[in-house]
């Protein structure tokens, strides 16, 4: 399994730099790979939206986010996410653990064929 994240600088960077975007980030090496840009477009609006600690790193949280879109079927989906290092987080601070997961997969876009 193969697991490269770009950090949120280097992608804020990018897009101020040369305007080239991020190398795509392949999270599963079954699985299509996934664009870095929109991942961390996405791990901002999800840490806004849970209002997540900083505890939770960027890069466990791209990661987790890159589990959950890689995942094909709705019950993949969802046992990605319950497993993901933002499942534990989300289920240690929410007394509605599944709104929650219900919430995050609504975030979460499925992947692409």
């Amino acid at each position: 399994m193969t697991a490269t994240v770009i950090r949120l600088h280097e992608v804020r960077a990018a897009r101020l730099g040369s305007g080239s975007r991020p190398m795509p980030v392949q999270t599963d090496d079954a699985a299509p790979p996934v664009d870095a840009l929109d991942l961390c477009e996405l791990a901002m609006i999800v840490r806004n939206r849970f209002q997540l600690p900083d505890g939770l790193s960027d890069d466990a949280l791209i990661r987790s986010l890159g589990e959950i879109q890689a995942a094909r079927g709705a019950r993949e989906r969802w046992v990605a996410a319950f497993d993901s290092t933002l499942g534990l987080f989300l289920s240690l601070r929410t007394s509605d653990f599944n709104g929650e997961m219900q919430a995050l997969l609504a975030l979460v876009p499925q992947p692409r064929h």
